[in-house]
């Protein structure tokens, strides 16, 4: 599953590897942060459990906050500035088989920074993120992954109480915008570094 998802992002001009490990990754992290000055994150349960966000913070260069307090203007300012950093690291809501990114934002800031603005992106997933294909990455995205955040903002959306999505149109709804990469352009401007673990969702 992994070998085939690989070859797939390759085919589309991603920049593609597999770690057994969190910790087997970092050699490859720390190459990049050696090569670009400023970095700054998207949302990511999955970097927080590898316990790679604090890896990157200890061992880049200029860390460019995206706030999660203060005032909305004051987190929007913030996300703005994370658009033209250097290096930008997240993860993704799915990984289709056959070579596709998809993902699902409220704000947008995680969509934008992946798809323009940053000089390199860093996708960072665990195996579970990986579907067959592009219509199962938008199921997993919209059933699992905004679940799963909404459940974590503490959201009362209809989700959270069926588990899966109700395609509501609540006050509080998350799901704004659905994005799907087909390629990496520039060529390789994405990097996808999956482990072979579960991680984030």
């Amino acid at each position: 599953m992994i070998e085939k998802t690989l070859k797939n992002l390759e085919k589309h001009h991603f920049d593609a590897k597999a770690f057994d490990s969190a910790e087997s990754m970092k050699k490859e992290i720390k190459t990049l942060l050696e090569e670009y000055h400023s970095f700054a994150f998207g949302g990511s349960t999955t970097l927080l459990e590898t316990k790679l966000r604090d890896f990157i913070i200890e061992n880049g260069k200029i860390h460019i906050e995206r706030m999660t307090s203060g005032t909305e203007e004051e987190k929007i300012e913030s996300e703005r500035k994370a658009l033209l950093s250097d290096i930008y690291f997240c993860s993704a809501n799915a990984i289709s088989e056959d070579g596709s990114l998809v993902n699902i934002d409220k704000r947008g800031n995680r969509i934008g920074a992946m798809i323009f603005g940053p000089r390199k992106v860093v996708v960072i997933a665990g195996r579970n993120k990986i579907t067959a294909n592009v219509t199962e990455a938008i199921e997993r995205a919209k059933n699992i992954a905004a679940v799963r955040n909404c459940m974590r903002f503490n959201l009362d959306t209809p989700c959270v109480k069926l588990q899966k999505c109700a395609e509501c149109e609540h006050e509080r709804n998350i799901c704004y915008t659905t994005a799907i990469i087909k390629r990496s352009f520039p060529y390789k401007r994405i990097s996808v570094f999956i482990i072979d673990n579960d991680y984030g969702f």
